[in-house]
Order: structure tokens, then sequence, then C-alpha cells
């Protein structure tokens, strides 16, 4: 029961690392406006979401469904560093 639990908060937090990540991905908001709070602000969705994810696996070891819950997570963690990649970038050329 309190695994069913965390899960479902676990789950929650990664549906909002995933939004994140895609607006790092695709969304134009955070890059074209170098607004770096916002970027630290996604970053830090998918952030929080691989570490919970961590330590649900730490708990549950064996379980299929949290091991699809780490590789999605670890999946949007990715993919918001490369939009902090992209980020860096193009601001850092804005100010030369």
């Amino acid at each position: 029961m309190v695994h069913e639990k965390l899960k479902e908060d676990v789950k929650k937090l990664i549906a909002e690392a995933q939004n994140s990540a895609q607006k790092l991905e695709k969304g134009p908001a955070p890059i074209e406006n170098c607004d770096v709070f916002q970027l630290s602000y996604l970053i830090g969705d998918t952030d929080e979401a691989r570490v919970a994810t961590m330590i649900l696996s730490k708990i549950l070891p064996d379980d299929p469904e949290v091991k699809k819950m780490w590789s999605d997570a670890s999946y949007a963690n990715r993919t918001a560093y490369k939009g902090r990649d992209r980020f860096t970038e193009k601001c850092e050329c804005k100010k030369k």
C-alpha cells in the first residue's frame, strides 16, 4: 500500500520532468529569452524525478514498473541537460 503511493507520487514527478524536458528540447522560451531562472527550474524538475526514482529503485529493486520509471526519468534528465547545453551555447553567443 505504501509502495503504491510512493510509485504514484514518483510517476507525477516523472510526468512533470518529461514536460520540463520537452520545454527545453522543443520550446523556445528559456533558450530564446536566455532565462536562467526558468532553465534552472526546468532542470530541477528532471533532477528531482531522477533522484526520487533512484531512491524508489533502492526500495523496490526487482519491480519492473520501477525499472521503467527509472528509464523514463533518466531519459527526461538527459534531454534536459542537452537543452541546457543548447541554452549555454546560444546565450553565450548572444553575450559576444
